[in-house]
């Protein structure tokens, strides 16, 4: 490839990586019961009210002299508040950083207190990255896993999601059965599934859709990776399943901690200016509102390293190729450098980014080729990746 045809490539590529970005945290892009909403509409819907709430002339009236004074004195009174509230949220939000950082620093508590992921499931994780893990020893460690074990009872008993597999529903009450019910390999991708989606902050009202959205491109990355391991005949694919979750583990973490960081910053300073009197400050705070910017500066500049951070300290001992894989894609290494996990989860990611985009209706057809290429995946792979629909689990390979 020519040095110009690469600096076009890299251009294209840092500038859909961007779109990605906007489009994660931004507002007019809320995942639908089916798929994305393009904004499109709402968004045409807040210009035209607006317009109409400007052009309407029933607020218009000549102001007596009097009438002015008070006005311009309550105009002064809001300003001056304004400010007030703007010094008391520049405090706050500095306090609320500072908590952020000290609590995500620390890997162990991220895990098990605010992620909930404790030892007994990292090692049910790992046991199913195995080309042939035994169904017994799956079986108990799902029994250590009340969560899982529930949801897995619940699916076994389920008509509609046992028809997807041609299978009858059975009433069971112990693991045991219901894997001996399901299968090892469909295991392999429900289980890791299950464990990351139930970690994700799916509904908050500070950023609306994004964890609809992180959660359907956690998912397509893990599926799209284990799509390109297969191909290349990896012996242990399910490993890109977990690959997708692991690299988005401090994405769910800074969503986690925005939220409690926010609301135990809040009592702190609330009382605080109790014990100093300070009534003013106090009435303040509570006007203080959630500010998105500083979640979404979390995701984009820190949430790569704590993932990487959280995946050493539960998965190192027991996964160092995984590791490995995921130090390749923080570090941002050349493809052509990477081991095959960290090929692997390049493609995948890169194909996940285009997935999510198109569904968002903000991929245009210029930047698929450039795109595809950068993301070393070939033009027949590319669309049977596409057909695919690699952001659901694909329940027919499984059935009977």
């Amino acid at each position: 490839m020519s040095s110009v045809k690469m600096a076009d490539t890299q251009s294209i590529a840092n500038r859909i990586s961007a779109k990605f970005e906007h489009f994660l945290v931004g507002k007019n892009y809320i995942l639908g019961d089916d798929d994305f909403n393009d904004g499109l509409e709402l968004e045409l819907l807040e210009k035209q009210e607006e317009k109409e709430s400007t052009e309407s002339g029933w607020s218009k009236r000549i102001l007596l002299d009097v009438e002015k004074a008070r006005v311009e004195k309550e105009a002064a009174a809001k300003r001056q508040r304004e400010k007030a509230l703007q010094v008391a949220s520049n405090y706050f939000n500095k306090r609320l950083i500072n908590d952020m950082l000290q609590q995500l620093s620390e890997p162990d508590r991220v895990m098990t207190h605010l992620l909930r992921v404790h030892a007994s499931t990292t090692d049910l994780l790992l046991a199913l990255t195995l080309p042939f893990p035994r169904l017994s020893l799956i079986a108990s460690m799902l029994e250590q896993n009340p969560e899982l074990k529930r949801r897995l009872l619940y699916l076994v008993g389920s008509h509609s999601f046992m028809e997807l597999l041609n299978r009858k529903p059975r009433v069971v009450k112990d693991a045991q059965a219901a894997v001996g019910l399901l299968g090892i390999e469909i295991l392999k991708q429900i289980v890791p599934a299950m464990v990351f989606k139930y970690r994700v902050k799916m509904n908050n009202t500070v950023i609306p859709g994004l964890g609809k959205k992180l959660w359907r491109h956690m998912l397509t990355t893990s599926l799209a990776t284990t799509y390109v391991l297969e191909q290349q005949g990896y012996k242990r694919p399910a490993e890109g399943m977990m690959l997708g979750g692991l690299l988005h583990l401090g994405h769910m973490a800074c969503l986690h901690q925005f939220l409690r960081s926010f609301d135990e910053t809040m009592v702190e300073c609330l009382n605080e200016a109790r014990q100093k009197g300070d009534k003013k400050f106090h009435d303040l705070l509570f006007d203080v509102e959630a500010d998105p910017r500083i979640l979404e500066k979390f995701l984009a500049e820190k949430a790569l390293e704590i993932s990487l951070s959280l995946a050493k300290h539960s998965f190192q001992e027991g996964a160092p190729q995984l590791i490995s894989a995921l130090q390749e894609e923080v570090d941002d290494h050349n493809y052509n450098v990477r081991g095959t996990l960290g090929k692997a989860l390049f493609s995948g990611l890169r194909f996940s980014v285009f997935e999510q985009l198109r569904a968002a209706k903000n991929f245009s057809q210029d930047e698929l080729v450039p795109w595809r290429e950068y993301a070393q995946i070939s033009a027949s792979q590319f669309k049977e990746m596409h057909q695919k629909s690699l952001y659901r689990i694909d329940y027919s390979s499984f059935s009977s």
